[in-house]
C-alpha cells in the first residue's frame, strides 16, 4: 500500500486492494495439436525440453537467474531451448544491451515486440515456466502457466499462498538484498529490497524435470 502511495501523491481518497479471482477466468489448457503446431512453425526440434520465462523490463523481473540456472544443468547439452519473452524489452536499450550477450548462445531465444510470440503461443511452445523473477508477489503470470497445465517454479518470497496450492506449482529458496533499481522506480524508497532466487535451488528443479522429461520419451 506504502508503494502505491508513493506513486499516486495526489491521490488523496481510500485505497482499497481486491484479491484477483483467478478461478474466475481460467486460462485455457494446452492442446497437443496448437503445441505441435507452434513447435513446428518456430522451428524447435522434436524431443526438445523447452524452458520459457515471461518478464517484464519495466517492472525490473530480470531473466539473469533463469539463464545462470540453465546454463549451470545445460552447459552444452542439445535438445533443450529458453524462451525469454519480454513485451517491453525492446523499448529499454539498456537492459537489450546487456541480453545480446544471452543471445548468443543458439539455444536461448529472446522474444519481444520486434520477435512476436502471442501469450497463448508462448504457452503452448513451452513444456515448463521457470520465474526468475525478483519480487514475484500474485504473480498473474504463475496461475496462468498452472491453468495451461505446465510446472511452474519461482521464487517463494511473499508468493501468494492461493498460487502455491495450484498443481504443479514448486517454489524456490531466495536471499534478500537491496533493490538494482535501472529504471528508478524505487527512488524515495528507503531501504527497498527483493529477492534473489537460490541459483542452486533453481538449478536442481531443472535438471530434475530434465530428467523426468527425457524418461518419458521414447527410447
Amino acid at each position: 500500500m506504502d508503494t502505491i502511495r508513493e506513486n499516486l501523491p495526489d491521490f488523496q481518497r481510500p485505497l482499497r486492494i481486491l484479491p484477483y479471482a483467478i478461478h474466475k477466468d481460467p486460462f485455457p489448457k494446452v492442446d497437443p495439436t496448437g503445441r505441435e503446431d507452434i513447435s513446428t512453425r518456430e522451428g524447435i526440434a522434436p524431443g526438445a525440453l523447452v524452458i520459457g520465462y515471461s518478464f517484464s523490463v519495466y517492472s525490473n523481473y530480470y531473466p539473469d537467474d533463469a539463464v545462470k540456472a540453465f546454463v549451470q544443468v545445460f552447459p552444452d547439452t542439445r535438445g533443450v531451448l529458453l524462451i525469454l519473452k519480454s513485451y517491453d524489452l525492446d523499448n529499454r536499450p539498456i537492459e537489450r544491451a546487456a541480453l545480446k550477450v544471452i543471445a548468443g548462445d543458439g539455444r536461448i531465444r529472446i522474444y519481444d515486440g520486434k520477435k512476436r510470440l502471442s501469450i497463448h503461443e508462448f504457452y503452448h511452445a513451452i513444456d515448463l515456466y521457470f520465474s526468475s523473477s525478483c519480487a514475484v508477489g500474485y504473480g498473474l503470470n504463475l496461475v496462468e502457466a498452472a491453468q495451461a497445465g505446465l510446472p511452474v517454479t519461482a521464487s517463494g518470497w511473499r508468493i501468494a499462498p492461493k498460487i502455491l496450492v495450484l498443481r504443479g506449482v514448486c517454489a524456490v529458496g531466495y536471499d534478500l538484498q537491496r533493490v538494482r533499481d535501472l529504471q528508478g522506480h524505487y527512488a524515495g524508497i528507503k531501504n527497498a529490497v527483493w529477492s534473489r532466487p537460490k541459483i542452486d535451488e533453481l538449478a536442481s528443479v531443472l535438471k530434475t524435470m530434465h530428467d523426468r522429461f527425457r524418461s518419458k520419451l521414447p527410447q
